[in-house]
């Protein structure tokens, strides 16, 4: 990584600093970055995963509105599956975008929850860039404000997340 500290915020070097902590020693929690949009978090993540690759790692990108609409035309395929398939077991992997795809039930519950359950339980890093911090998504992700049920489900995403990630917020 070649960066330019002095012309970093503090806010912004305590998310570099944890970049560069994860890149000397690949271990333990991903990270979940936020912010808004053009404050560098992709492009971030995306050096640190490239840098990560080039060292021999096996890793992988998913923006995630972009895989939602990939599954769903492979849904006349029946290829649908091997979309999910192919980034549950990967060692790295940086989820990026997420808040910003159309939220379904299907979208939260069968595949973003799939996902997360997955790599929690089976201790893969997993990376995130959003737009919105984890309070926040528990908003975007509620489609239905007054039924309880719905509540638990949306607060899984946030936990899991939190038990996954160190979150930073950049400016």
């Amino acid at each position: 990584f070649i960066l330019n500290r002095n012309k970093l915020s503090d806010v912004n070097k305590l998310a570099v600093a944890e970049i560069l902590k994860f890149v000397n020693t690949p271990v333990g929690k991903g990270l979940f970055l936020t912010g808004e949009s053009g404050s560098g978090k992709t492009v971030l993540m995306a050096s640190m995963m490239n840098y990560l690759a080039r060292h021999g790692y096996d890793v992988g990108i998913c923006h995630f509105p972009t895989f939602l609409l990939d599954m769903k035309a492979a849904f006349n395929s029946n290829d649908a599956d091997s979309y999910l398939k192919n980034i549950l077991d990967i060692p790295y992997l940086l989820i990026d975008g997420l808040g910003e795809e159309n939220i379904t039930s299907w979208s939260r519950d069968e595949v973003l929850l799939t996902i997360l359950s997955y790599r929690n339980i089976n201790n893969l890093t997993t990376f995130f860039t959003s737009m919105f911090d984890i309070e926040d998504l528990n908003d975007v992700y509620l489609l239905r404000r007054n039924d309880r049920t719905e509540k638990l489900c949306v607060s899984k995403i946030g936990a899991k997340i939190q038990l996954m990630c160190i979150s930073r917020h950049l400016e």
